[in-house]
């Protein structure tokens, strides 16, 4: 069972709220495919199963906003208004059920379906100096840059690839806020409050940047996709791709340039949070 098979873009951008239960529940399923396909590469199989779940709902959501962007020569975001929104919905999703079965499950199994996540949290948290030294928010911004980079490319040969970065951030992101939850849990005591007090803090902490960051990733997924159509026009005549290149390509530009600004944003407050951290 796949995304596109239960909701179409099309459908989809009249609930759009209906993207995170959908996901949520697609996830779920791959959640317990990775641990009984793959138990002892549960977290290489959770990324992978994810991806095949939401890869054509998105490849049809790109293909529909490249088609979009032909209808008019002026670039505008608002016409791309409705996929930015089924992306939020969709990213929250991803979130809530990665942070969800990452606390839920018991230690063994969470540990399994997180073992990367876990390597790449652990070298991301290693001291560097960087905060001390004033070059943190130059290495978030150019690591950032460098994933928003492969987004595009991504979704450039595959048509919409990115949402493998996508889906690999929003499992990093979920892992640190789990985490986060258990250990306030672990020092306090388990609680009601304290449960929601903690997922409350773990959340804002990781989100606040990361929240622009997939937006960003988004973006340039998106634009990278429509490319990715643009190119295969050629099967009609180089006249025709290059016709449909002039019509989409200021929406690339300009979806790419809002991606930039959004992480310039994100590296700052994601070093303005680690400076006061530590």
């Amino acid at each position: 069972m796949v995304l596109d098979s239960i909701i179409a873009p099309l459908k989809a951008e009249q609930h759009p709220a209906q993207m995170f239960f959908f996901v949520f529940i697609a996830v779920s399923i791959c959640v317990f495919l990775s641990l009984w396909v793959f138990p002892a590469f549960a977290s290489f199989g959770l990324i992978t199963f994810t991806v095949m779940a939401t890869l054509p709902f998105m490849v049809r959501l790109m293909q529909l906003e490249k088609e979009r962007a032909q209808r008019t020569n002026k670039p505008s975001l608002s016409q791309h208004r409705s996929a930015i929104l089924l992306f939020v919905f969709l990213f929250f999703g991803l979130i809530a059920a990665y942070t969800f079965w990452f606390i839920a499950l018991p230690n063994d199994a969470a540990s399994n379906l997180s073992g990367l996540q876990i390597k790449t949290l652990t070298e991301v948290n290693a001291p560097t100096g960087a905060v001390v030294s004033g070059d943190y928010f130059g290495q978030i911004l150019f690591n950032n840059l460098r994933v928003l980079f492969i987004a595009v490319l991504f979704s450039l040969v595959f048509a919409s690839g990115a949402i493998f970065i996508l889906a690999w951030n929003a499992s990093v992101i979920s892992l640190a806020i789990a985490n986060s939850v258990k250990l306030s849990l672990a020092a306090t005591g388990v609680g009601a409050g304290t449960y929601f007090s903690a997922l409350a803090f773990g959340s804002a902490r990781y989100l606040v940047h990361g929240i622009p960051e997939m937006i960003a990733y988004f973006l340039g997924g998106l634009a990278g996709g429509m490319l990715s159509f643009v190119i295969l026009d050629y099967k009609q005549g180089l006249g025709k791709m290059l016709d449909s290149f002039k019509k989409v390509g200021k929406d690339m530009l300009l979806l790419i340039g809002l991606a930039v600004v959004l992480l310039i944003a994100a590296a700052a407050l994601e070093s303005g949070i680690g400076a006061i951290i530590s």
